[in-house]
């Protein structure tokens, strides 16, 4: 690269802003994906960006919620149903997830049960670290031991919508690839994945896209098969999957 070209800027679809109390520029949060090399963005850039972002006042302490959790990922999409009492009670409930690759398939959990495919992982414990949880989640789910020193953040989803008992649920899901130990162990299943028939499988992108796009069952929320859907989507388009 000559030296009087500046770096390729790589920037997320969307970025959410989210303060409380306040509105705040989109610079702030942006910078987080400045490349080497850049002290600002271009205008043009910047302008984009702006344009792009629904900035709003969130929830009373969403924002030390997010700084709590080291909201300092890529954001893949945001999931905003805009159905929500913004200033109302608020559920907040983030989650790790697992994307492990082999033999260009992804290792998913499928519900025989309703026949639809999610990534390992689920809900963050209070206090508890992103990567730790990672680890619990696909053990439990999955019956794999993730290899702590692969683990590299791939991107989040943000998704705010109304609440089945409070005003608001907000869930920041955080993916990251990662390796895992060939052993595979015994999972430990709560009673709906027992139910569910929770299945470790390796599975293609085309099929994982179909079986979640034909799944049509009202017990099964729709959104999170869309959020996987897109989110793999997004594996194949940067090139981690055919």
């Amino acid at each position: 690269m000559k030296k009087n070209n500046p770096p390729q800027c790589v920037l997320p679809r969307r970025i959410s802003v989210f303060q409380t109390g306040q509105s705040v520029s989109i610079l702030k949060d942006i910078r987080l994906w400045l490349p080497r090399g850049l002290s600002s963005f271009p205008e043009g850039l910047r302008r984009q960006r702006t344009e792009s972002v629904r900035e709003l006042t969130a929830v009373t302490g969403f924002n030390n919620y997010r700084q709590s959790y080291g909201v300092r990922m890529r954001n893949l999409f945001t999931i905003d149903l805009k159905n929500y009492d913004i200033n109302g009670t608020k559920f907040e409930r983030p989650s790790a997830r697992a994307i492990i690759i082999k033999d260009g398939k992804l290792a998913m959990i499928h519900s025989l049960k309703y026949d639809y495919y999610k990534f390992p992982g689920g809900g963050i414990k209070n206090g508890e670290e992103k990567e730790t949880a990672l680890a619990r989640e696909v053990l439990e789910e999955a019956g794999l031991c993730v290899i702590k020193d692969s683990i590299k953040e791939f991107g989040m989803v943000h998704r705010i919508q109304k609440g089945d008992v409070e005003d608001v649920f907000i869930q920041d899901n955080f993916y990251y690839f990662c390796d895992v130990a060939a052993e595979l162990q015994k999972q430990n299943l709560d009673d709906y994945e027992a139910d569910e028939k929770f299945t470790l499988e390796f599975v293609d992108a085309k099929k994982i896209i179909e079986t979640n796009a034909a799944c049509t069952n009202p017990k099964v929320d729709k959104i999170i098969l869309q959020r996987e859907n897109r989110v793999t989507e997004m594996l194949v388009e940067e090139g981690f999957l055919k």
